[in-house]
């Protein structure tokens, strides 16, 4: 009898069947099954190659201790439209940029990194990519465009962490999250020195580092980094860092706090890019969470968080992530769930601008309307200027009316409620006048 074993090379990635003794010139059949989240490669013998087929066939005559090889697979999920993306798949002896370029396909728009770009390309039954971006590393982020929902996969050998110090330079720095599990912020850059006011942002939130009264933590909405995801890292320090990321401990994962449940929720998907704005209300200081704060460009909402308290300052705060790309004008609007305002500041957006910190935040004018009583305020109409919507709120609405500059009734609808949409997309811009009739009043 001769002894035939096979094993995993990494041991939770799959199992092998067809192992035991056989008899001089029987056949042996093994067959490797990879779990979920790995894929087969090939079957070694003595450091060298015989198959890349899950089932291995042969004719026994010896005993023989084989390898199945499996790679990891780091399957993301992007929605159609903009993703910021970043590989765990060890990269270094691996072409992953044509990797990802084949995953993504013709849902494929553009991969963007940080000094280059490929745009996909469908001419006389072809498909290729081309542009400047020679390949991607685990060290950097990319902004990734799709048509469609779809998936990026990479397959191979897990990264470490620590074989991809990333270099920090002064300013806005791209980099990638070469780890394969969420680790929170203060344990991610625990080997990391941060300079005050430094920030790290993702796609849909972002985080402050404090040094104030012995406090130097970070404070924000971005509380965990995520495997797969991409963000940007500023730097206040005049000269270049090391970062490499520490895998931290179990259950140290804080839940980031993203706008998917707020009453106001961004289509963040529609950009490539974002700003912060780190506000405070002015006026009565609001000392609850259940305010939230929202960006909106004429009735687009562009952003929207919930208020955070942020114990060295013993104040609640807005850590908020605005979406655009152009110089357009942000309107703000607090709303508890009940009262919504619109504010008396605006300001411009600009891409990758950091408005306000943790020690000088931006103040936010809604005026001197309380909103403590859960009462609705004297007719409330926002957004204002619109392009089509403009939201209305009063107490006890039986009947609007909507004039144009003639005083002619362009619309009118009667109903019973505190709030209702207007929908003028299919009228001439301009200045049109409203009548709301109340149970008490007009």
């Amino acid at each position: 009898y001769h002894a035939i074993s096979a094993i995993p090379n990494i041991f939770e990635a799959g199992i092998v069947q067809g192992v035991g003794n056989y008899i001089d010139n029987a056949t042996c059949r093994l067959t490797a099954i990879p779990n979920d989240g790995y894929q087969f490669k090939n079957w070694m013998l003595n450091g060298v190659e015989v198959s890349t087929d899950a089932t291995l066939e042969f004719t026994v005559t010896e005993s023989a201790n084989y390898v199945a090889n499996f790679d990891r697979i780091q399957s993301q999920a992007l929605a159609s439209g903009w993703s910021w993306w970043s590989s765990y798949i060890e990269l270094n002896g691996i072409d992953g940029l044509e990797m990802l370029e084949n995953s993504l396909g013709s849902s494929g728009v553009r991969i963007q990194g940080r000094n280059g770009f490929v745009d996909y390309f469908e001419y006389q039954g072809s498909n290729y990519w081309s542009g400047t971006l020679n390949g991607i590393t685990n060290e950097q982020m990319y902004k990734i465009r799709t048509n469609a929902s779809c998936n990026a996969m990479m397959t191979g050998d897990l990264a470490l962490a620590a074989n991809h110090p990333i270099t920090i330079n002064s300013g806005w720095n791209w980099i990638g999250f070469p780890v394969n599990k969420n680790v929170s912020i203060e344990s991610a850059l625990g080997g990391f020195t941060p300079e005050a006011d430094d920030v790290i942002k993702g796609r849909n939130g972002y985080s402050i580092y404090v040094s104030y009264n012995n406090y130097n933590l970070w404070y924000g909405s971005l509380q965990t980094l995520e495997p797969g995801q991409g963000y940007m890292y500023k730097s206040n320090s005049s000269v270049a860092k090391t970062l490499t990321y520490q895998m931290g401990r179990e259950g140290d994962v804080i839940a980031n706090i993203t706008p998917e449940n707020n009453v106001f929720v961004p289509n963040d998907a529609e950009f490539a890019n974002n700003m912060v704005v780190t506000a405070v209300i002015e006026g009565e200081e609001l000392r609850s969470e259940d305010y939230e704060l929202a960006a909106f460009v004429y009735d687009e909402c562009r952003g929207s968080v919930k208020l955070m308290y942020v114990e060295p300052m013993d104040r609640y705060v807005a850590f908020l992530t605005v979406f655009g790309d152009n110089a357009e004008n942000i309107q703000f609007v607090l709303t508890d769930g009940y009262d919504t305002r619109t504010s008396v500041d605006v300001l411009v957006y600009t891409s990758d601008a950091i408005i306000g910190t943790l020690t000088e935040p931006v103040i936010i004018s809604f005026g001197t309307l309380g909103m403590n009583d859960n009462e609705l305020a004297s007719p409330h109409i926002y957004p204002n200027p619109s392009h089509d919507l403009f939201n209305v709120q009063c107490e006890n609405i039986r009947k609007i009316e909507v004039l144009n500059i003639y005083g002619q009734i362009i619309l009118s609808k009667e109903f019973e409620s505190d709030s209702y949409q207007i929908d003028l997309s299919d009228r001439a811009a301009g200045a049109y006048m409203l009548r709301i009739y109340t149970n008490k009043e007009i």
